[in-house]
């Protein structure tokens, strides 16, 4: 091996070497680095073939020599001083292919690309008369390598035996890693700035307990044999125990379950209503629907800072904050960067098969689950007015609008139609002042604005017609008298349903401003929210059955809840129409019953 001025280089050309490096490291996840580290010494630990041998790993980098530096330390079986230098900075070089197969790659890459000031080791093995030092970092001139120790010259400084930390000197073997950053002054020890946008739990666990909680949840199970601690604050010397994701949800449910379907497994928890996401060293949050690979969870999605909870859309709007699934793909795997998590059989990547995986799910969902959903839901709902007769009508208007109908009845079974395209590239527009006469807007469009874009009708329809499926045009409606997880509207697109809450804040502030009499009020509440609910169910109706040009992938973004809320934002125009219904409606009674006057201040509205 080519040996340089002061590093021994890992590739042939190791400046372009170091180039490539740097950009695998920008398409890897943040947190990767502690995930590669916290594997190692799993595997490092499955090696040991020891009889009774209790297997160790700590991060604990407040007690080390190097302040504010991660440091990590097990007692796996340690790398030989022989061959230390090949196996940390080589990518071809490993004692053996990990049974998850990785090749290493993925810890030399995330490691060493965001910590320049280096990334060090000591290890020892069992039986070798002295340990060994080995400093990987990147030199300005010849890239990424082994730093030459100019006193041994050589890039492996030996240690003696009793320069073997604490958790080490019992069995007398295993490793240490240590990142020291890309300065000097770095604080290894603190979350990595992109950790809210490119990690595994992005915003979702930011305070000091950040790793702990990434241990914890990335991790499915962790051996029995084995105790995992991470001390995660300065000022608290106690360490705090990884258990791993299934012991924290076993822990806090209720029932639990798992159902195979095609090309997936499926495991699911009712958690128990009294656990308090908050004070838990694991991200176990509401609405929680994550990936499981090999022990791994590659990806979690769930309800955080304004995101939709990702269990509405499998058929749970009432229980999404007690359920978790997680879904463990069949005969999928990942390439050497773990990036990637495809099909082995049809080559596409596990994204892709969500939505079949959701679909199965909800049409064989278990037992508990269903159960649990229809008593919530029951306990929420509340009876309201039948609009079948309004979403047949609206299947017959775009039929007779835009083309020959189709074969089906007007429930919309199918129908054939000619449209525009309303969705264009221009979107700062201020849209009411555009005069919503019919005519296309042409290539300005408007953008991702609902209302024009189911309003607005075009007369330059597509040369070409082209059948479109719209089975339930009106939505099924559910209202409830409490917000549904913190949200006063909330559109499920999949099962086209709109939860309302008839006592939400804007329907109290509506009421308010239109000073309506306390004799008049449930009345008026009665019908403001109805003519909320037929405005917002007409928007959904129309757009869903019309062919505006877009997938209905593209549709579900654009229907989204703060779009279908903007709708009725408008407070003159909606306290006007309740106003209107108010007065028809006492206009039936005899005026000596009833004085418009004690209804509503009509001059205060006026």
């Amino acid at each position: 091996m080519k040996k340089c001025k002061n590093i021994i280089p890992n590739g042939i050309n190791n400046t372009q070497h170091a180039k490539h490096l740097e950009y695998q490291s920008q398409h890897l996840p943040c947190d990767q680095v502690y995930r590669e580290l916290i594997k190692n010494s799993l595997e490092a630990i499955a090696k040991v073939k020891e009889k009774n041998f209790k297997g160790k790993i700590s991060i604990d980098s407040y007690s080390t020599e190097l302040k504010n530096k991660f440091s990590i330390v097990d007692n796996g079986v340690g790398m030989s001083k022989d061959r230390i230098v090949d196996l940390v900075n080589n990518f071809s070089e490993t004692e053996e292919q990990s049974p998850d197969g990785n090749f290493g790659h993925g810890t030399k890459v995330s490691a060493m690309c965001t910590n320049k000031e280096g990334v060090f080791y000591q290890s020892f093995r069992k039986g070798e008369d002295e340990g060994s030092a080995v400093l990987v970092k990147k030199d300005d001139k010849e890239g990424y390598g082994v730093q030459v120790h100019p006193e041994y010259n050589s890039g492996r400084r030996p240690l003696s035996l009793d320069q073997k930390p604490n958790l080490i000197k019992k069995t007398g073997h295993g490793t240490m890693v240590t990142l020291l950053g890309n300065h000097k002054n770095e604080d290894t020890t603190k979350v990595p700035e992109k950790y809210p946008v490119n990690s595994l739990l992005g915003r979702g666990r930011m305070g000091e307990r950040w790793l702990l909680t990434f241990a914890n949840t990335k991790f499915f199970t962790i051996p029995n044999n084995l105790d995992f601690n991470i001390r995660w604050s300065p000022n608290k010397p106690d360490s705090t125990g990884v258990k791993g994701h299934k012991h924290y949800l076993d822990k806090h449910s209720i029932n639990k379950g798992t159902l195979n379907i095609q090309r997936a497994k499926i495991y699911w928890w009712i958690i128990n209503n009294k656990h308090n996401s908050h004070k838990t060293t694991h991200h176990l949050t509401v609405g929680q629907l994550a990936f499981l690979h090999k022990g791994e969870i590659l990806s979690v999605d769930y309800n955080c800072m304004g995101r939709k909870n990702p269990l509405r859309s499998w058929g749970l709007p009432f229980t999404d904050t007690r359920v978790a699934i997680i879904v463990e793909p069949i005969n999928f795997g990942q390439d050497i960067a773990r990036g990637t998590l495809k099909c082995l059989e049809t080559g596409l990547g596990y994204e892709k098969f969500r939505s079949s995986w959701r679909e199965q799910f909800v049409e064989n969902m278990p037992e508990a689950i269903r159960k649990f959903e229809k008593e919530e839901a029951d306990k929420k709902l509340v009876h309201g007015i039948d609009y079948d007769s309004l979403g047949k009508q609206i299947a017959k208007d775009l039929k007779d609008m835009y083309g020959v109908a189709g074969k089906g009845d007007l429930s919309g079974e199918s129908s054939t139609v000619k449209t525009g395209s309303f969705l264009g590239h221009k979107t700062k527009d201020n849209i009411s002042d555009k005069k919503r006469d019919g005519k296309h807007p042409g290539l300005e469009g408007y953008g991702e604005s609902l209302l024009d874009a189911i309003i607005i009708k075009s007369n330059s329809p597509k040369k070409a017609s082209r059948p479109i499926n719209a089975p339930n045009l009106w939505p099924n409606i559910q209202r409830v008298k409490e917000s549904n997880n913190g949200e006063d509207i909330s559109y499920i697109y999949d099962s086209n349903t709109l939860i309302f809450n008839l006592n939400g804040s804007i329907v109290e502030e509506y009421l308010i401003f239109a000073k309506v009499a306390p004799p008049q009020r449930e009345k008026a509440k009665t019908l403001l929210t109805e003519y909320m609910i037929k405005k917002l169910g007409i928007q959904i109706a129309y757009f869903r059955g019309r062919d505006l040009g877009i997938i209905e992938e593209d549709k579900e973004k654009i229907l989204n809840n703060q779009t279908l809320i903007f709708s009725i934002l408008d407070k003159s125009v909606m306290v006007d129409e309740l106003k209107r219904q108010l007065i028809n409606l006492y206009k039936k009674y005899p005026a000596k019953k009833v004085d418009i006057a004690e209804m509503t201040d009509l001059n205060a509205i006026n």
